[in-house]
């Protein structure tokens, strides 16, 4: 590993294919990948080796962060309020994130193969390419057994070592609500807390922000919370399934065994309830049946057992907390707090 900074984020894309070249001690080519979204915490590039350069399937993944992207991230911004870690924070020690990331998970991590410090404070990374698809959103029951396994290993890994202590979860319930009075007290959300105090009236929580807020912390303080370790932002394109059968593509071979979760940058600790609430988002109501039932084969009843009488009642903080954090873009509250909640039928018919 180079001991000497990488360039600064925003170098010319020449500038990296030097370093880059320069640190495998071989040519290579870079291809950008397209921003996913606006605010995309980093900028993709598929790494050419030598020969194969840009004829042939890529040996690397080059994720240089987005600074531009990160700033405007409304997720960033909360993670920090309620995690207390910057993007730049979380992701400073990669070597150390993705071993922690293969000491809980049963899923593939992709294989670190060089992270560089950058002259403005970022980490650059360079993982093992890994051949594969992402998951069709439309129909992905098939990942629900190894993605339950993934969360009930995550749920029960101990957290001892955890960057998070007792006096953090004990003030857990303000945070979420000094987060969330900032999120909503913002100009630009204007609307959505027209539409947060519209909700709630009919709900009986109140016709003020901060009568709402009272409620959320009253809810959370009133659940005895377990902690488990979580990606507050996971969706369905930060997995890739195994290749076809028969394809002879080189790549990283460990990860592509088996589903595979390339986007570790948001572990943290958390509370699993949370978890549970953006499943909800992520699943129709067979393949959450599906979910729960494999969680609970992988070791996870007595988890889920507990979270029966907690979800329902503190569902709607999370679903504020999540929106908050745009961990999916939607832009209609009214929508997004009206969205099924599949754990509930599903605790009652098992």
């Amino acid at each position: 590993m180079r001991a000497d900074p990488a360039p600064k984020t925003n170098a010319s894309l020449a500038h990296w294919q030097r370093f880059v070249s320069e640190s495998l001690g071989e040519a290579v080519a870079l291809e950008a990948q397209p921003l996913a979204f606006s605010d995309s915490s980093h900028q993709l590039y598929r790494v050419f080796e030598g020969a194969r350069r840009l004829s042939g399937p890529p040996g690397y993944m080059l994720k240089i962060p987005n600074p531009d992207g990160v700033a405007q991230a409304q997720f960033w911004q909360g993670f920090e309020a309620l995690f207390g870690a910057t993007f730049a924070q979380q992701t400073r020690d990669l070597p150390g994130l993705y071993q922690r990331a293969r000491t809980l998970t049963p899923l593939a991590v992709p294989t670190l193969s060089q992270a560089w410090s950058t002259q403005d404070g970022f980490t650059v990374s360079l993982t093992r390419f890994v051949h594969g698809m992402e998951p069709d959103t439309k129909d992905w029951t098939r990942a629900m057994p190894p993605l339950a396994q993934h969360l009930s290993a995550m749920h029960q890994a101990p957290m001892d070592q955890a960057p998070i202590d007792q006096l953090a979860r004990e003030h857990w319930p303000q945070q979420v609500g000094l987060w969330l009075r900032a999120f909503f007290e913002a100009p630009e959300q204007a609307a959505q807390c027209r539409a947060l105090i519209q909700w709630a009236q009919t709900a009986g929580l109140g016709a003020s922000l901060t009568s709402i807020l009272t409620e959320a912390e009253r809810a959370l303080q009133s659940e005895e919370t377990e902690w488990g370790w979580s990606l507050p932002d996971l969706r369905p394109d930060q997995f890739l399934c195994p290749p076809a059968s028969g394809s002879s593509a080189p790549s990283d071979q460990a990860a592509d065994s088996a589903l595979t979760l390339v986007d570790w940058d948001a572990l943290t600790p958390a509370p699993i309830v949370l978890d549970w609430v953006l499943l909800e988002y992520l699943c129709d109501a067979p393949e959450a049946q599906t979910l729960a039932r494999a969680y609970r084969e992988a070791g996870g009843a007595q988890s889920l057992n507990k979270l029966e009488g907690s979800l329902p009642r503190v569902r709607w903080v999370y679903r504020l907390l999540l929106f908050s954090l745009n961990v999916l873009g939607e832009d209609s509250l009214n929508a997004w707090l009206q969205r099924p909640a599949h754990f509930d039928a599903i605790e009652k018919s098992q």
